[in-house]
């Protein structure tokens, strides 16, 4: 029997009530956050029609710092990488000037999906980069053919994630609304944090074509669902 929205929406305030405050392991609150926000997309359903004891919704805004140091003279491509899974999954992610340190910024639910989604993507393309580099049969230096693979699949993620956000507003007006509504509330939240900031656009570099070539390629190949699956969906 298909349930009704009304079951729906206390399905996920059952699942957002999971938190290691109120004793889950955060295996627990991670799989419950991640659930939540699979329904809340998959039926098109906003934050505010959630039921809870005060009459008042109050999104939980969180601010976490994520590692973005790179290897040796990879450059900045997983502060780039943050930026961009950030930006398409409702959060903001700001570049710490002289630190190896991002300030991930949203729902307590969107920031736990967009950390393990970026370290599921970093973990991928780390691999690719080895792999791929066997490979490689041209003339550039190691640094610059990693500095340009990274850059060209980073940039092919966000064009992923972007066509995904798209796909995800056009389905609907409520969905369009989302967005709007949680990019209003992060945007508040970074601004009552630490002042106005500006959105810097992320920098990279495509040094060599051979290594531009391959990030591309693996930027295509990354799973961008597999954090879902890990934990614990059914699947």
């Amino acid at each position: 029997m298909a349930r009704t929205e009304e079951q729906i929406l206390e399905v996920i305030r059952a699942l957002l009530t999971k938190t290691v405050e109120r004793g889950c392991t955060q295996e627990e609150a991670s799989a419950a956050a991640a659930k939540a926000q699979e329904l809340l997309q998959k039926y098109k359903l906003e934050m505010a029609e959630i039921p809870t004891e005060d009459t008042e919704v109050k999104p939980d805004m969180r601010k976490s710092h994520l590692d973005v140091k790179g290897k040796g003279h990879d450059g900045s491509w997983k502060a780039m990488l943050l930026h961009r899974v950030a930006k398409y999954n409702f959060c903001r992610a700001i570049e710490l000037s002289g630190l190896d340190k991002s300030l991930l910024f949203g729902t307590a639910t969107d920031v736990e999906v967009v950390t393990m989604l970026f370290n599921w993507i970093v973990e991928q393309l780390e691999r690719f980069a080895t792999e791929f580099w066997k490979e490689y049969d041209g003339t550039d230096r190691r640094p610059t053919w990693r500095r340009s693979f990274f850059t060209a699949a980073v940039n092919a993620i966000g064009n992923r994630l972007f066509e995904q956000q798209q796909e995800f507003e056009k389905s609907s007006e409520k969905s369009t609304a989302l967005v709007l509504v949680s990019k209003g509330q992060v945007d508040k939240f970074v601004n009552d944090t630490l002042g106005p900031v500006g959105h810097a656009r992320p920098r990279g570099s495509n040094g060599s074509m051979g290594g531009s070539l391959a990030g591309s390629v693996a930027g295509h190949m990354v799973n961008l669902d597999k954090p879902n699956k890990r934990l614990g969906d059914g699947q």
